[in-house]
Protein backbone atom coordinates (compact mmCIF):
# COMPACT_ATOMS: atom_id res chain seq x y z
CA UNK A 1 0.00 0.00 0.00
CA UNK A 2 2.04 3.20 -1.05
CA UNK A 3 0.13 5.83 0.78
CA UNK A 4 0.61 3.99 4.05
CA UNK A 5 -1.63 1.78 5.92
CA UNK A 6 -3.18 4.24 8.53
CA UNK A 7 -4.61 6.86 6.12
CA UNK A 8 -6.35 4.17 4.00
CA UNK A 9 -7.99 2.37 6.78
CA UNK A 10 -9.09 5.40 8.52
CA UNK A 11 -12.39 5.63 6.77
CA UNK A 12 -15.03 3.39 5.14
CA UNK A 13 -13.54 1.43 2.67
CA UNK A 14 -15.84 -0.70 -0.02
CA UNK A 15 -13.87 -3.27 -2.13
CA UNK A 16 -15.58 -5.33 -4.61
CA UNK A 17 -14.73 -8.04 -7.50
CA UNK A 18 -16.19 -9.73 -9.95
CA UNK A 19 -14.69 -11.77 -12.85
CA UNK A 20 -11.12 -11.84 -13.24
CA UNK A 21 -11.37 -8.03 -14.73
CA UNK A 22 -10.45 -5.28 -12.77
CA UNK A 23 -11.83 -1.57 -12.68
CA UNK A 24 -11.09 1.08 -10.20
CA UNK A 25 -10.69 4.69 -9.78
CA UNK A 26 -7.12 5.24 -7.96
CA UNK A 27 -6.98 1.55 -6.87
CA UNK A 28 -4.75 -1.11 -8.33
CA UNK A 29 -4.07 -4.84 -8.39
CA UNK A 30 -4.72 -7.98 -9.49
CA UNK A 31 -5.80 -11.43 -7.63
CA UNK A 32 -8.98 -11.86 -5.57
CA UNK A 33 -10.58 -7.74 -5.54
CA UNK A 34 -10.05 -6.24 -8.65
CA UNK A 35 -12.54 -3.12 -8.16
CA UNK A 36 -12.60 -0.28 -5.11
CA UNK A 37 -13.75 2.81 -3.52
CA UNK A 38 -10.71 4.15 -1.34
CA UNK A 39 -10.45 7.07 0.46
CA UNK A 40 -7.57 8.59 -1.48
CA UNK A 41 -4.95 7.22 -4.31
CA UNK A 42 -3.42 4.00 -3.38
CA UNK A 43 -2.38 0.43 -4.03
CA UNK A 44 -4.26 -2.26 -2.31
CA UNK A 45 -1.53 -5.35 -2.44
CA UNK A 46 -4.25 -8.49 -3.07
CA UNK A 47 -4.27 -12.07 -2.84
CA UNK A 48 -0.78 -13.59 -3.93
CA UNK A 49 0.95 -10.10 -2.41
CA UNK A 50 2.67 -11.49 0.89
CA UNK A 51 0.98 -7.73 2.32
CA UNK A 52 -2.75 -9.06 1.25
CA UNK A 53 -5.29 -7.56 3.09
CA UNK A 54 -7.61 -10.10 2.74
CA UNK A 55 -5.66 -13.32 1.34
CA UNK A 56 -7.52 -16.71 -0.19
CA UNK A 57 -6.08 -19.60 -0.70
CA UNK A 58 -7.48 -22.39 -3.41
CA UNK A 59 -10.41 -20.28 -4.62
CA UNK A 60 -9.04 -20.05 -8.27
CA UNK A 61 -11.68 -19.99 -11.17
CA UNK A 62 -8.99 -21.82 -13.21
CA UNK A 63 -8.85 -24.79 -10.67
CA UNK A 64 -11.07 -27.97 -10.07
CA UNK A 65 -11.45 -28.86 -6.57
CA UNK A 66 -12.37 -32.55 -4.59
CA UNK A 67 -15.41 -32.43 -2.62
CA UNK A 68 -15.26 -31.53 -0.25
CA UNK A 69 -12.46 -28.48 -0.48
CA UNK A 70 -11.12 -26.11 1.97
CA UNK A 71 -10.82 -22.35 1.44
CA UNK A 72 -8.58 -20.57 3.91
CA UNK A 73 -8.99 -16.61 4.24
CA UNK A 74 -6.28 -14.24 5.73
CA UNK A 75 -7.41 -10.83 7.39
CA UNK A 76 -4.83 -8.35 7.60
CA UNK A 77 -7.05 -5.28 7.17
CA UNK A 78 -6.09 -3.88 10.05
CA UNK A 79 -10.07 -4.42 11.81
CA UNK A 80 -12.12 -7.45 12.60
CA UNK A 81 -14.45 -8.66 10.01
CA UNK A 82 -17.71 -9.72 11.84
CA UNK A 83 -20.09 -9.48 9.11
CA UNK A 84 -19.27 -12.37 6.86
CA UNK A 85 -21.00 -14.86 4.36
CA UNK A 86 -20.23 -17.24 1.60
CA UNK A 87 -23.54 -18.43 -1.04
CA UNK A 88 -23.93 -19.68 -4.27
CA UNK A 89 -26.97 -20.01 -6.67
CA UNK A 90 -27.17 -23.67 -5.28
CA UNK A 91 -25.48 -26.11 -6.76
CA UNK A 92 -22.37 -25.66 -4.32
CA UNK A 93 -22.94 -25.66 -0.67
CA UNK A 94 -20.53 -25.00 1.82
CA UNK A 95 -19.73 -26.05 5.80
CA UNK A 96 -17.65 -25.69 8.67
CA UNK A 97 -16.95 -27.34 11.30
CA UNK A 98 -20.06 -26.41 13.37
CA UNK A 99 -22.48 -25.58 10.69
CA UNK A 100 -23.45 -26.41 7.46
CA UNK A 101 -23.39 -27.45 4.58
CA UNK A 102 -26.02 -25.09 2.68
CA UNK A 103 -26.05 -22.72 -0.16
CA UNK A 104 -25.69 -19.19 1.92
CA UNK A 105 -23.51 -20.23 5.46
CA UNK A 106 -22.50 -17.33 7.94
CA UNK A 107 -18.77 -17.55 8.35
CA UNK A 108 -17.29 -16.77 12.01
CA UNK A 109 -15.70 -13.32 12.86
CA UNK A 110 -12.34 -13.04 11.96
CA UNK A 111 -10.03 -10.59 13.93
CA UNK A 112 -7.39 -8.50 12.19
CA UNK A 113 -3.79 -11.06 11.00
CA UNK A 114 -6.13 -14.39 11.59
CA UNK A 115 -6.87 -16.44 9.77
CA UNK A 116 -10.19 -19.03 9.06
CA UNK A 117 -11.62 -22.17 7.15
CA UNK A 118 -14.23 -23.36 5.51
CA UNK A 119 -15.48 -26.27 2.70
CA UNK A 120 -17.06 -26.71 -0.54
CA UNK A 121 -18.86 -29.12 -1.01
CA UNK A 122 -21.59 -30.34 -3.69
CA UNK A 123 -25.18 -30.29 -3.43
CA UNK A 124 -27.35 -32.88 -3.07
CA UNK A 125 -28.12 -34.35 -6.53
CA UNK A 126 -25.30 -33.47 -8.65
CA UNK A 127 -22.80 -35.19 -9.75
CA UNK A 128 -19.38 -35.00 -11.83
CA UNK A 129 -17.51 -31.60 -12.01
CA UNK A 130 -19.65 -28.95 -10.82
CA UNK A 131 -19.48 -25.20 -11.24
CA UNK A 132 -21.32 -22.18 -9.66
CA UNK A 133 -20.80 -18.46 -8.37
CA UNK A 134 -19.56 -19.02 -5.22
CA UNK A 135 -20.38 -14.90 -3.65
CA UNK A 136 -17.99 -14.26 -0.56
CA UNK A 137 -18.44 -11.32 1.27
CA UNK A 138 -16.36 -10.50 4.54
CA UNK A 139 -17.30 -6.76 6.16
CA UNK A 140 -17.38 -4.66 9.33
CA UNK A 141 -20.33 -2.55 9.68
CA UNK A 142 -19.39 1.26 9.21
CA UNK A 143 -15.58 0.37 8.60
CA UNK A 144 -14.98 -2.29 5.45
CA UNK A 145 -16.78 -3.96 2.87
CA UNK A 146 -15.29 -6.44 0.61
CA UNK A 147 -16.71 -9.06 -1.70
CA UNK A 148 -15.62 -11.37 -4.49
CA UNK A 149 -17.42 -13.76 -6.94
CA UNK A 150 -15.62 -16.78 -8.40
CA UNK A 151 -16.53 -19.15 -10.51
CA UNK A 152 -15.66 -22.48 -8.66
CA UNK A 153 -15.92 -25.61 -9.86
CA UNK A 154 -15.97 -29.14 -7.79
CA UNK A 155 -15.52 -32.58 -8.24
CA UNK A 156 -18.31 -34.59 -6.67
CA UNK A 157 -16.62 -37.67 -5.50
CA UNK A 158 -18.88 -40.59 -4.60
CA UNK A 159 -21.33 -40.74 -1.53
CA UNK A 160 -20.20 -40.80 1.87
CA UNK A 161 -20.52 -44.27 3.72
CA UNK A 162 -20.12 -46.42 6.34
CA UNK A 163 -17.22 -48.34 6.53
CA UNK A 164 -16.57 -52.00 8.23
CA UNK A 165 -15.16 -55.24 7.52
CA UNK A 166 -16.80 -58.77 7.74
CA UNK A 167 -14.05 -61.30 8.45
CA UNK A 168 -11.47 -59.04 7.25
CA UNK A 169 -12.86 -57.97 4.29
CA UNK A 170 -13.86 -54.13 3.80
CA UNK A 171 -17.44 -52.80 3.20
CA UNK A 172 -19.08 -49.83 2.66
CA UNK A 173 -22.67 -49.16 3.11
CA UNK A 174 -23.76 -46.13 0.75
CA UNK A 175 -27.14 -44.92 2.18
CA UNK A 176 -28.15 -42.94 -0.84
CA UNK A 177 -28.54 -46.18 -2.71
CA UNK A 178 -29.39 -48.39 0.50
CA UNK A 179 -26.61 -50.82 -0.82
CA UNK A 180 -23.33 -52.65 0.34
CA UNK A 181 -20.26 -52.45 -1.86
CA UNK A 182 -17.17 -54.75 -1.42
CA UNK A 183 -14.17 -52.52 -3.05
CA UNK A 184 -11.32 -55.05 -2.79
CA UNK A 185 -8.81 -55.56 -0.20
CA UNK A 186 -6.56 -59.17 -0.42
CA UNK A 187 -5.53 -57.65 3.13
CA UNK A 188 -7.27 -58.31 5.80
CA UNK A 189 -8.49 -55.06 7.34
CA UNK A 190 -8.47 -55.49 10.93
CA UNK A 191 -7.78 -51.99 12.02
CA UNK A 192 -9.84 -49.15 9.46
CA UNK A 193 -9.40 -45.32 8.87
CA UNK A 194 -12.32 -43.96 6.41
CA UNK A 195 -11.16 -40.86 4.52
CA UNK A 196 -12.26 -37.55 4.43
CA UNK A 197 -11.37 -37.35 0.31
CA UNK A 198 -9.62 -38.65 -2.49
CA UNK A 199 -6.57 -39.57 -0.89
CA UNK A 200 -4.29 -41.68 -3.66
CA UNK A 201 -4.26 -41.51 -7.44
CA UNK A 202 -7.95 -43.26 -7.58
CA UNK A 203 -11.02 -41.25 -8.54
CA UNK A 204 -13.31 -41.83 -4.92
CA UNK A 205 -12.81 -41.52 -1.47
CA UNK A 206 -10.20 -43.78 -0.01
CA UNK A 207 -10.69 -46.27 2.79
CA UNK A 208 -7.38 -46.74 4.90
CA UNK A 209 -6.51 -49.66 6.66
CA UNK A 210 -4.10 -52.13 8.26
CA UNK A 211 -3.43 -55.97 8.67
CA UNK A 212 -2.52 -56.73 12.23
CA UNK A 213 1.28 -57.61 11.65
CA UNK A 214 2.64 -55.17 8.67
CA UNK A 215 2.05 -52.54 6.61
CA UNK A 216 -0.30 -50.04 5.72
CA UNK A 217 -3.21 -50.48 2.86
CA UNK A 218 -5.87 -48.25 0.98
CA UNK A 219 -8.84 -49.38 -1.27
CA UNK A 220 -12.05 -47.67 -2.96
CA UNK A 221 -15.19 -48.60 -4.47
CA UNK A 222 -14.89 -49.21 -8.03
CA UNK A 223 -11.11 -49.85 -7.84
CA UNK A 224 -9.54 -53.24 -9.19
CA UNK A 225 -7.36 -54.06 -6.32
CA UNK A 226 -5.44 -52.51 -2.92
CA UNK A 227 -3.19 -50.20 -3.19
CA UNK A 228 -0.32 -51.09 -0.82
CA UNK A 229 1.13 -47.51 0.61
CA UNK A 230 3.59 -49.71 3.33
CA UNK A 231 4.21 -53.39 2.84
CA UNK A 232 6.34 -53.07 6.19
CA UNK A 233 6.65 -50.91 9.22
CA UNK A 234 8.47 -47.36 9.24
CA UNK A 235 12.23 -47.64 10.30
CA UNK A 236 11.95 -46.25 13.37
CA UNK A 237 8.07 -46.77 14.86
CA UNK A 238 5.67 -49.73 15.17
CA UNK A 239 2.05 -48.96 14.16
CA UNK A 240 -0.32 -49.67 16.87
CA UNK A 241 -2.72 -52.18 15.43
CA UNK A 242 -4.97 -53.60 18.49
CA UNK A 243 -8.02 -51.80 20.22
CA UNK A 244 -7.32 -48.41 18.04
CA UNK A 245 -8.34 -46.65 14.92
CA UNK A 246 -7.04 -44.48 12.50
CA UNK A 247 -7.83 -40.84 11.31
CA UNK A 248 -7.52 -39.70 7.87
CA UNK A 249 -7.22 -35.40 7.78
CA UNK A 250 -5.37 -32.46 7.36
CA UNK A 251 -3.38 -31.92 10.15
CA UNK A 252 -1.97 -27.95 10.22
CA UNK A 253 0.26 -28.71 12.94
CA UNK A 254 2.34 -30.86 10.80
CA UNK A 255 5.62 -28.68 9.72
CA UNK A 256 5.99 -28.15 6.12
CA UNK A 257 10.20 -28.03 6.42
CA UNK A 258 10.45 -31.39 8.27
CA UNK A 259 12.12 -32.83 4.88
CA UNK A 260 10.21 -36.35 5.38
CA UNK A 261 7.76 -35.45 2.40
CA UNK A 262 4.97 -34.88 4.94
CA UNK A 263 2.65 -31.53 4.00
CA UNK A 264 0.55 -30.23 6.11
CA UNK A 265 -2.06 -29.20 3.40
CA UNK A 266 -2.21 -32.79 2.40
CA UNK A 267 -4.37 -35.49 3.81
CA UNK A 268 -2.68 -37.41 5.73
CA UNK A 269 -3.31 -40.84 7.35
CA UNK A 270 -3.16 -40.30 11.97
CA UNK A 271 -2.12 -42.77 14.06
CA UNK A 272 -0.57 -43.88 17.45
CA UNK A 273 2.79 -46.10 17.32
CA UNK A 274 3.66 -48.81 19.41
CA UNK A 275 5.36 -46.28 21.45
CA UNK A 276 2.48 -44.58 22.10
CA UNK A 277 3.46 -41.43 19.67
CA UNK A 278 1.29 -39.49 17.25
CA UNK A 279 2.41 -39.94 13.38
CA UNK A 280 1.52 -38.95 10.11
CA UNK A 281 1.92 -40.53 6.69
CA UNK A 282 1.31 -39.35 3.58
CA UNK A 283 0.14 -41.71 0.50
CA UNK A 284 3.72 -42.60 -0.74
CA UNK A 285 4.56 -44.11 2.69
CA UNK A 286 6.64 -41.04 4.36
CA UNK A 287 5.86 -40.67 8.35
CA UNK A 288 6.50 -37.65 10.51
CA UNK A 289 5.94 -37.83 13.72
CA UNK A 290 3.48 -35.04 14.91
CA UNK A 291 4.00 -35.18 19.01
CA UNK A 292 4.55 -37.83 21.70
CA UNK A 293 2.36 -36.73 24.33
CA UNK A 294 2.69 -36.58 28.06
CA UNK A 295 -0.41 -39.60 28.53
CA UNK A 296 0.76 -41.23 25.62
CA UNK A 297 -1.67 -42.25 22.42
CA UNK A 298 -3.99 -45.05 21.53
CA UNK A 299 -5.33 -43.90 18.46
CA UNK A 300 -6.90 -40.72 16.33
CA UNK A 301 -10.39 -40.11 16.23
CA UNK A 302 -9.78 -36.65 14.14
CA UNK A 303 -9.64 -33.14 13.19
CA UNK A 304 -12.46 -30.68 13.90
CA UNK A 305 -12.13 -27.13 15.61
CA UNK A 306 -13.77 -28.81 18.64
CA UNK A 307 -12.98 -25.80 21.13
CA UNK A 308 -14.63 -22.91 18.19
CA UNK A 309 -11.51 -21.04 18.25
CA UNK A 310 -11.17 -21.14 14.51
CA UNK A 311 -8.36 -23.01 14.86
CA UNK A 312 -8.93 -27.07 14.40
CA UNK A 313 -7.49 -29.26 17.16
CA UNK A 314 -7.01 -33.05 16.55
CA UNK A 315 -9.07 -35.91 19.21
CA UNK A 316 -7.24 -38.47 20.37
CA UNK A 317 -7.08 -41.19 23.16
CA UNK A 318 -4.25 -41.78 25.24
CA UNK A 319 -2.96 -44.55 26.76
CA UNK A 320 -5.57 -44.72 29.44
CA UNK A 321 -8.19 -44.33 27.39
CA UNK A 322 -9.45 -40.91 27.88
CA UNK A 323 -10.02 -38.23 24.74
CA UNK A 324 -8.00 -35.47 24.66
CA UNK A 325 -7.19 -32.88 22.09
CA UNK A 326 -3.63 -31.61 20.42
CA UNK A 327 -3.60 -27.80 19.52
CA UNK A 328 -1.33 -26.60 16.50
CA UNK A 329 1.03 -25.35 19.07
CA UNK A 330 1.55 -29.06 20.09
CA UNK A 331 -0.41 -28.21 23.60
CA UNK A 332 -2.63 -30.87 24.75
CA UNK A 333 -5.76 -30.83 26.75
CA UNK A 334 -7.84 -33.50 28.17
CA UNK A 335 -11.51 -33.89 27.72
CA UNK A 336 -13.77 -34.28 30.64
CA UNK A 337 -16.35 -37.09 31.03
CA UNK A 338 -14.21 -38.20 28.10
CA UNK A 339 -13.22 -41.77 29.68
CA UNK A 340 -13.83 -44.58 26.47
CA UNK A 341 -14.81 -48.10 26.84
CA UNK A 342 -12.69 -51.01 25.80
CA UNK A 343 -12.89 -54.55 25.23
CA UNK A 344 -11.59 -56.20 22.37
CA UNK A 345 -11.82 -53.06 20.69
CA UNK A 346 -11.63 -49.28 21.98
CA UNK A 347 -14.96 -47.33 21.42
CA UNK A 348 -14.47 -43.41 19.89
CA UNK A 349 -15.17 -41.67 16.23
CA UNK A 350 -14.34 -38.96 14.97
CA UNK A 351 -15.55 -35.61 15.85
CA UNK A 352 -18.84 -34.42 14.19
CA UNK A 353 -21.57 -31.57 14.29
CA UNK A 354 -25.25 -33.46 14.92
CA UNK A 355 -28.56 -31.52 14.54
CA UNK A 356 -29.35 -30.96 18.37
CA UNK A 357 -26.34 -29.30 19.34
CA UNK A 358 -24.91 -26.01 19.06
CA UNK A 359 -20.82 -27.17 19.09
CA UNK A 360 -18.84 -30.51 17.81
CA UNK A 361 -19.49 -33.10 19.99
CA UNK A 362 -17.05 -36.73 20.14
CA UNK A 363 -19.04 -39.53 19.45
CA UNK A 364 -17.83 -42.39 22.01
CA UNK A 365 -18.76 -45.49 23.76
CA UNK A 366 -18.23 -44.94 27.57
CA UNK A 367 -16.86 -47.68 29.99
CA UNK A 368 -20.87 -48.66 30.85
CA UNK A 369 -21.00 -49.53 26.94
CA UNK A 370 -23.29 -46.41 26.63
CA UNK A 371 -23.12 -44.48 23.28
CA UNK A 372 -22.63 -41.06 24.51
CA UNK A 373 -21.58 -37.43 23.08
CA UNK A 374 -19.06 -35.59 24.59
CA UNK A 375 -18.00 -31.17 23.90
CA UNK A 376 -14.33 -30.20 24.61
CA UNK A 377 -15.54 -29.03 27.92
CA UNK A 378 -16.84 -32.09 29.06
CA UNK A 379 -20.39 -31.87 28.57
CA UNK A 380 -21.20 -35.12 28.34
CA UNK A 381 -24.73 -36.58 27.08
CA UNK A 382 -25.97 -40.34 26.76
CA UNK A 383 -27.77 -41.90 24.05
CA UNK A 384 -28.54 -45.17 24.29
CA UNK A 385 -27.49 -48.20 25.56
CA UNK A 386 -26.01 -51.64 25.65
CA UNK A 387 -23.38 -51.37 23.02
CA UNK A 388 -19.90 -53.22 21.82
CA UNK A 389 -17.08 -51.01 23.17
CA UNK A 390 -16.00 -50.57 19.46
CA UNK A 391 -14.94 -48.04 17.06
CA UNK A 392 -18.68 -45.80 16.22
CA UNK A 393 -19.27 -43.32 13.47
CA UNK A 394 -21.63 -40.31 12.31
CA UNK A 395 -23.12 -41.18 9.73
CA UNK A 396 -26.52 -39.75 7.90
CA UNK A 397 -27.24 -43.95 8.04
CA UNK A 398 -30.96 -42.68 6.84
CA UNK A 399 -30.37 -40.28 4.30
CA UNK A 400 -32.52 -37.63 5.93
CA UNK A 401 -29.57 -34.97 5.73
CA UNK A 402 -28.90 -35.12 9.67
CA UNK A 403 -26.12 -37.16 11.02
CA UNK A 404 -26.97 -40.63 12.88
CA UNK A 405 -25.12 -41.93 15.69
CA UNK A 406 -24.18 -45.38 13.95
CA UNK A 407 -22.56 -48.09 16.32
CA UNK A 408 -22.51 -52.26 17.53
CA UNK A 409 -25.14 -53.51 19.70
CA UNK A 410 -24.86 -55.71 22.46
CA UNK A 411 -26.29 -58.44 20.11
CA UNK A 412 -22.87 -57.48 17.48
CA UNK A 413 -25.19 -55.77 14.71
CA UNK A 414 -25.00 -52.74 13.14
CA UNK A 415 -27.15 -49.79 15.30
CA UNK A 416 -27.55 -46.51 15.17
CA UNK A 417 -29.64 -43.54 17.33
CA UNK A 418 -32.10 -41.48 14.91
CA UNK A 419 -32.89 -37.80 16.60
CA UNK A 420 -29.41 -37.40 17.80
CA UNK A 421 -30.37 -35.28 21.61
CA UNK A 422 -33.81 -35.70 20.70
CA UNK A 423 -35.84 -38.56 20.78
CA UNK A 424 -32.75 -40.94 20.60
CA UNK A 425 -34.56 -43.50 18.90
CA UNK A 426 -32.46 -46.83 18.91
CA UNK A 427 -32.68 -48.58 15.54
CA UNK A 428 -31.01 -51.44 13.70
CA UNK A 429 -29.90 -50.76 10.32
CA UNK A 430 -31.49 -52.97 7.68
CA UNK A 431 -29.42 -53.01 4.33
CA UNK A 432 -31.47 -52.80 1.15
CA UNK A 433 -29.43 -54.78 -1.36
CA UNK A 434 -26.32 -56.86 0.48
CA UNK A 435 -22.80 -57.31 -1.48
CA UNK A 436 -23.27 -60.82 -1.10
CA UNK A 437 -26.91 -60.79 -2.35
CA UNK A 438 -30.16 -60.99 0.25
CA UNK A 439 -32.23 -57.77 0.21
CA UNK A 440 -33.56 -56.07 4.19
CA UNK A 441 -29.97 -57.38 5.31
CA UNK A 442 -28.63 -56.90 8.70
CA UNK A 443 -25.05 -57.12 9.16
CA UNK A 444 -22.69 -57.98 12.13
CA UNK A 445 -19.10 -56.58 11.20
CA UNK A 446 -15.75 -57.28 13.22
CA UNK A 447 -15.89 -55.82 16.69
CA UNK A 448 -12.15 -55.01 16.26
CA UNK A 449 -12.28 -52.70 13.61
CA UNK A 450 -15.78 -51.16 14.37
CA UNK A 451 -16.67 -48.92 12.31
CA UNK A 452 -15.99 -45.83 10.58
CA UNK A 453 -17.51 -43.02 8.02
CA UNK A 454 -16.65 -41.15 5.05
CA UNK A 455 -16.20 -38.64 2.94
CA UNK A 456 -18.35 -36.28 5.16
CA UNK A 457 -18.89 -35.93 8.51
CA UNK A 458 -20.81 -32.30 8.65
Amino acid sequence: MTSGRSALFTRRRVLTGLGVGFVAAGVSGTGAFESAEAPRTSTIQVVGDSDAILALQAFKQSETYDSPHEVTVTNDTGTTLSDNEVSSTGKLEFQTDSTGPASTLTLPELSDGESGTFEIVTASGESGDVSDDVMLSYAQSDEISIEVTRNITVSSNSPGGLVYAIGGDVRVYDAVKDEELSPPNSTDADVIGASAADFTAGDSPDIAFAPGNEGMYSTEVDATSENTIRSTSPSDHGILKQKTRFALAKWPGIDDSNGTGVESNEYVIVYASKSEDIFAMDADGNTEKIVSPSDGAAGAAGVADIDDDGEKEMVFLDSSQQLRYLNQDGSTSKIANGGVGSSSSTGFGPPASFENFSNVRVPFIDGSSVPSLVDYDGNKTTLASDAKKAACAPFDVDDDGKLEFVFIDSGGNIAYVDDVGGSNTVKELVIGDGADGGTDVTRAPDVSAGLNSGPRTN
